[in-house]
């Protein structure tokens, strides 16, 4: 007969750390379909709670830790800006503005150029200025300067 009260059931190690949240990339999409179809206004935060995460850090570490899931959280989050962008076509975007520039990087920015003016040549840039000094002395002249002026071909 034989001995059988060592005998010891061995269970196989956990690999460790906390299960994922999701199993597969189609369970997790299912999962936020229902946010964005459900009547709420759809915000990072709602949709990090939403799919069970305590912050936006912890969904984010799931892209990064997990790289069959980062193309469907980056469209997710496409998703969320684009419905913020669809309501800056209303008359009060005023919080679509603040969300877009808080969340999304959108920035008031502008952009002012400044154009050198060309350069003018010396002899042309004399001709200009000696043209200019004698339509000034022109016009300060009095009426009997200026008669005399053109009489003698000064100007």
């Amino acid at each position: 007969m034989e001995d059988t009260t060592n005998i010891v059931e061995v269970k196989p190690k956990h690999a460790g750390g906390r299960p994922r949240k999701y199993k597969s990339v189609h369970a997790m999409k299912i999962a936020i379909n229902k946010y964005f179809t459900d009547d709420v206004i759809p915000t990072k935060a709602g949709l990090t709670l939403h799919l069970g995460f305590v912050n936006k850090v912890s969904l984010w570490d799931y892209r990064n830790n997990f790289p069959e899931f980062t193309a469907l959280i980056d469209k997710t989050f496409t998703m969320l800006e684009r419905y913020w962008e669809e309501r800056l076509a209303g008359s009060q975007c005023a919080g679509a503005t603040f969300w877009l520039k808080n969340n999304a990087g959108y920035t008031d920015k502008q952009t002012i150029v400044s154009v050198k003016p060309p350069e003018i040549p010396e002899r042309e840039q004399n001709a200009v200025d000696k043209g200019c000094r004698a339509y000034k002395e022109a016009l300060c002249a009095t009426p009997e300067e200026r008669v005399i002026n053109i009489r003698s071909g000064r100007a």
